[in-house]
């Protein structure tokens, strides 16, 4: 029963109460968002993005450092991982993902201690569990990728300015230098939400303004060695982001931020994601004070993606682009009041009960190798045309049966992470595939993935032979030359 007089307002016990309840609510959806990353870790089979991290952290730092001036990507994740992954491809290597599920857990106490910072501990844990109901955090949170260690140190990076605009500290200034490049030199897209800190300058004194200029500075000197690597990595591991058309991209971004979850936009989500941002919107127009700088933080960090968009279109990365967003994401919504807060942790559980269950299904590279298992054990080669070759050859490499997967074109090899299909030329191309089906032992089976130059060029040269279907799926036509074919 409520200690106040009927009729009139709570009793500080009866708040205190309330308080406690809605707090422990938080903490259980913490716990279960924990769970299911736990879940995710143990159970989801590896796809292609995680096993090339695999592959790659178990050459070596030296390999590692080389291998990535023909990729897209820092090296921080890739040298993190590289002390845990086993010598030979296994069952274990999902070990790996322990670095991201650590990273993952580790936003829930910084979350919190970020909303002490801005005088706003009643929020703390409504954020942290919103972080870990968030369905592309869960995701993430359990992948062998970068991506929760980005996001993370962007954090810890936020909570360092703002330990430094309240007082003196060396250790925070070194700190903070340390999880900003920490952060880029896990992924460049955290770099977007790193822009966003600056607008603590706003509120900061003389004094306090040079630390916070002092610890960015030294981060950037920290993770200059590695800019000119980053300059002359190719562009073309971005290709496939160029081939989803903007304005897609940026429907898929809002209903990312606004419900955590990759579905596909369509007019009634997109509808709900705007109404969703309305009441958060209308939560916030009364906030004031020092709660009102994680906004600020989020809006320049968001004017600083749509700024970088102009310039380079392909930073727009369906799903990528928020994930270092997320915690201020969450923030912002806790900081909007408990019926934005309400909706989001709603929609977060329905996505995730729609979404964790074909989480733990075959992917299609599994699929492929479950097919092509006779075949390679009958001592034959799969020739792969594009990036399918690097889940099919770990596959193969996983069961025993090492190289038997040809890459093509062969640059695929010498970068497997990706593969631009607008290279090599044509003819380039096609002189390829000319001298791989001459040779006296050439592969006798193809996988050929639908749309590709690469695999038009290959049945180009393969139809003549006489080569056949024997298998197809949404993704891939699997063809098999006729035994005895000069």
């Amino acid at each position: 029963m409520s200690d106040a007089p009927a009729g009139g307002p709570p009793s500080p016990s009866s708040r205190a109460f309330a308080g406690l309840t809605e707090r422990g609510v938080w903490i259980a959806a913490c716990a279960a968002g924990a769970g299911l990353r736990l879940l995710l870790l143990l159970l989801r089979p590896l796809w292609h993005d995680e096993i090339y991290t695999v592959d790659l952290a178990r050459a070596g730092a030296a390999r590692i450092l080389a291998a990535l001036a023909e990729d897209t990507g820092p090296p921080l994740f890739y040298l993190l991982a590289s002390p845990i992954v086993g010598r030979e491809a296994g069952a274990w290597d999902a070990i790996v993902r322990v670095l991201s599920l650590a990273a993952s857990l580790l936003h829930l106490p910084l979350l919190v201690l970020v909303a002490r910072r801005v005088g706003r501990p009643d929020v703390g844990w409504r954020a942290a569990a919103l972080f870990a109901l968030c369905p592309l955090a869960v995701h993430y949170g359990a992948e062998a990728r970068g991506y929760a260690l980005a996001s993370l140190l962007v954090l810890a990076a936020l909570e360092r300015s703002l330990a430094l605009v309240e007082r003196k500290s060396a250790v925070s200034i070194l700190l903070l230098a340390v999880c900003c490049a920490g952060a880029v030199l896990t992924h460049y897209l955290a770099l977007l939400a790193l822009l966003g800190l600056p607008w603590l300058l706003l509120r900061a004194d003389g004094p306090a303004r040079a630390r916070l200029l002092g610890g960015w500075s030294l981060g950037a000197a920290l993770a200059a060695p590695w800019a000119p690597v980053a300059l002359a990595q190719p562009a073309g591991g971005m290709a496939w982001v160029s081939s989803i058309p903007v304005r897609a991209r940026l429907a898929r971004l809002l209903v990312n931020v606004s419900f955590g979850t990759d579905k596909a936009p369509s007019a009634a989500l997109t509808a709900l994601a705007l109404a969703f941002l309305a009441l958060v919107a209308w939560g916030l127009w009364r906030l004031r004070g020092r709660e009102r700088v994680i906004l600020g933080v989020l809006a320049a960090s968001a004017a600083a993606t749509a700024v970088a968009a102009v310039v380079r279109p392909d930073v727009l990365i369906p799903v990528r682009t928020v994930l270092c967003l997320l915690p201020l994401v969450v923030l912002v919504i806790a900081l909007a009041g408990r019926a934005p807060a309400a909706v989001a942790a709603v929609a977060f559980t329905v996505a995730l009960a729609v979404e964790i269950p074909r989480a733990f299904g075959e992917t299609p590279g599994q699929q492929l190798a479950r097919f092509l298992d006779p075949t390679v054990r009958a001592g034959r080669t799969v020739c792969v045309a594009g990036i399918g070759a690097l889940e099919l050859d770990y596959r193969f490499r996983s069961a025993g049966l090492p190289a038997r997967v040809l890459y093509f074109p062969s640059d695929v090899q010498r970068h497997p992470g990706w593969h631009d299909d607008r290279v090599p030329a044509t003819p380039a191309l096609r002189a390829e595939a000319r001298t791989l089906t001459e040779r006296a032992d050439r592969p006798e089976v193809y996988v050929l993935p639908h749309g590709a130059r690469a695999s038009q060029a290959l049945r180009e040269r393969l139809s003549p032979l006489g080569a056949r279907r024997i298998g197809y799926s949404a993704w891939v036509e699997v063809v098999a030359l006729p035994a005895g074919v000069p």
